[in-house]
């Protein structure tokens, strides 16, 4: 967003409710069809208090949240959060619509990650699961844990997976892959064994290892592997005689 630098200063004090805030402009002006944005575009007349600070007459008791969204693009929240429609609210103020999606996303789950009781409806390319929120959080590093956790870092940028998965009318969430053998996937979350059948082909495999790579699933990528890996040495060793 292009803004009036004469104006507004690199560098802003912020008074939001009564606590105070120090951040740039290049992180107020992050979201460009936010409110925040608005306000300190140079497009409206904005003047700070005595104190040099902008006041914002708003509850300042989570605002730190909303500015280390748009620092960092991710919704970084305490486990077990439990002031989830406030900051929605504030979200819903500021109209910072991707931390919206991503605090609708969490309420519409209803979880409470350390009771591992909730049901999550699942809709991968048409196959429907039903799994909890423990068995999909149980790979911290994975894709799914990344998709269905409440809060915290992850090194993973879901927005080059579509980002966080919305739920459908039917109350289930949807996965764009090949449903096929997704109930093996859970199996293995759930277990931390990995459970075959007895005839399954070397194409089945590796269309399994597919999966797992996408989803990062990094044990049972290594016990795929390594199956594949004895199968191959096998068929070698049979080839000399």
């Amino acid at each position: 967003m292009e803004v009036d630098n004469q104006r507004v200063p690199p560098i802003i004090k912020l008074n939001v409710g009564g606590s105070y805030f120090t951040t740039s402009l290049q992180t107020l002006t992050k979201d460009p069809k936010s409110m925040l944005a608005a306000m300190f575009s140079g497009n409206f007349e904005m003047k700070p208090c005595e104190d040099g600070a902008f006041f914002i007459d708003r509850d300042g008791t989570h605002f730190r949240f909303i500015l280390n969204y748009l620092r960092t693009g991710k919704l970084t929240l305490p486990e077990g959060a439990t002031f989830l429609k406030e900051l929605l609210e504030e979200a819903e103020f500021y109209q910072i619509q991707g931390m919206l999606m991503e605090l609708k996303s969490l309420m519409s789950t209803n979880t409470t990650p350390s009771t591992g009781t909730n049901v999550i409806k699942l809709n991968v390319g048409g196959k429907f699961y039903a799994t909890s929120l423990q068995t999909l959080t149980e790979g911290p590093s994975s894709i799914l844990a990344a998709m269905f956790s409440t809060g915290g870092y992850s090194s993973i940028d879901l927005m080059d997976y579509g980002g966080k998965p919305q739920p459908s009318d039917d109350g289930s969430f949807f996965i764009d892959r090949d449903g096929k053998h997704f109930r093996i996937l859970l199996n293995y979350l759930r277990n931390k064994k990995l459970f075959l059948p007895e005839d399954a082909s070397d194409a089945f495999l590796k269309e399994l290892e597919a999966e797992a790579k996408f989803y990062k699933i990094r044990g049972m990528i290594n016990e795929l592997d390594g199956i594949l890996e004895n199968r191959r040495r096998k068929a070698r060793a049979a080839n000399l005689y």
